[in-house]
């Protein structure tokens, strides 16, 4: 009796050939936004030791932006509680969202059925978000992205079906 790999199910190796293509491009997105994490933490972890109200203050001068209205003095009160051990923590958090991305795109790319529901389930987090922020403030970003993730939860669900 031979035994047969775990990557084998009904005599066929699950390779990216062998991986439709709608996972695949969820692989790619996956990858994708690991990649842009990736490049914010390393930006964050580059800049450790910036004064970022310093720097705001300094953006928002050359830009002609009043601190006084909503938007930027809510950035400089921001700015102001960006210190260097919570940047060190976001950044990290973001090294850790970048592994579990990148697991996933993995996972999708040879069609195996833990990265199916891993992605399931980041995706379907995000819809309630989503339908709130559109509800509370309307824009066509907002709506691409829940049509976007309504898509991915739709394209995994069926793809885990036998």
């Amino acid at each position: 009796m031979a035994i047969k790999p775990a990557s084998v199910k009904s005599g066929a190796v699950s390779t990216p050939e062998s991986t439709p293509a709608s996972l695949r491009a969820i692989a790619l997105l996956a990858f994708g936004r690991g990649l842009l994490i990736l490049l914010t933490a390393i930006a964050l972890f580059s800049h450790l030791d910036t004064d970022w109200q310093m720097a705001l203050e300094q953006v928002m001068l050359h830009l002609h932006l009043n601190p006084a209205k909503h938007t930027p003095r809510f950035l400089l009160e921001l700015a102001h509680d960006f210190t260097q051990p919570r940047m060190l923590m976001i950044a990290t958090g973001g090294l850790v969202y970048v592994a579990l991305r990148w697991a996933e795109a993995y996972g999708l790319w040879f069609g195996k059925r833990w990265a199916k529901w891993l992605g399931l389930a980041s995706a379907a987090v995000y819809l309630p978000l989503e339908v709130i922020e559109l509800l509370r403030q309307p824009s066509w970003l907002v709506l691409a992205l829940l049509q976007l993730n309504l898509i991915i939860v739709v394209v995994l669900w069926r793809n885990l079906r036998p």
